[in-house]
């Protein structure tokens, strides 16, 4: 497992993706909880706080 780097990847209703360095995770797009990192079918993942204000001028609310 020395000099292993790869990308594991979860897609599913709980999506993740972890990179792992000779056989240890040592990033993941999950947060402190579920909630951030990818969109999946029944989490929100990250969202960017300007797509907010962009809507609302675009759609005129």
């Amino acid at each position: 497992m020395q000099d292993l780097k790869i990308i594991v990847c979860h897609l599913g209703n709980g999506s993740s993706i972890s990179a792992v360095k000779n056989g240890i995770s040592v990033d993941t797009t999950m947060g402190f909880t579920p909630l951030p990192g990818l969109p999946m079918g029944t989490r929100s993942g990250d969202i960017d706080p300007a797509i907010v204000p962009f809507l609302m001028e675009k759609e005129k609310y």
